[in-house]
């Protein structure tokens, strides 16, 4: 079918669309319009979820730090055997003042397996440390490598009464302290 359009003294001859075949059309584009916003969807989850990839979220602050997937393989060697991860609690108590950082580091450690608990707060002090209890020693060490940055390992004292549910259960802590130098937030 076809349409006769009179534009003053000219005739022209527009063909007519067809209905269904313009719904059919359109149908299939905007289709694949969706499926592509899923691939693209799914490789910017696949970007953003990786481990390693730094967090936004959690209440901002705790910096741009990277953790590291740790596995046997990837240990340092003066971790030995260290016991799986999720074998163990852990806590990440906030001893910088930045808040939202001991959120963050914990959700920068959740890719690794560990068993953690709530993050919490601690009094301020200067460095990152991990502690964990007598016969952890293995497991310190891969938390380290796992914490990255210049974190240390030191002796093991029990969190502050008011750290957090379950922190006097934890057989390590990880203590994100202030980096030498910084000032925190007010």
């Amino acid at each position: 079918m076809s349409q006769v359009i009179t534009l003053g003294s000219s005739h022209v001859v527009a063909p007519q669309r067809n209905p269904v075949r313009g719904e059919a059309y359109s149908a299939a584009r905007g289709a694949g319009l969706i499926g592509l916003a899923v691939v693209v969807g799914f490789i910017l989850f696949q970007v953003v979820d990786s481990p390693g990839t730094p967090s936004g979220g959690g209440g901002g602050g705790g910096g741009g730090e990277e953790s590291t997937v740790v596995t046997q393989e990837t240990l340092p060697d003066d971790a030995g055997t260290a016991r799986p991860p999720g074998d163990f609690l852990t806590i990440v108590l906030n001893a910088s003042g930045q808040g939202g950082a001991a959120q963050n580091l914990t959700n920068l450690l959740r890719p690794n397996g560990y068993n953690l608990l709530t993050p919490g707060n601690a009094p301020l002090q200067e460095g990152t440390t991990v502690q964990c209890q007598e016969g952890f020693d293995a497991e310190a060490q891969a938390l380290l490598f796992a914490v990255g940055s210049d974190a240390t390992v030191a002796p093991y004292e029990p969190p502050p009464a008011d750290a957090g549910e379950g922190a006097a259960d934890a057989e390590c802590v990880v203590y994100l302290g202030q980096t030498p130098g910084a000032t925190t937030e007010t």
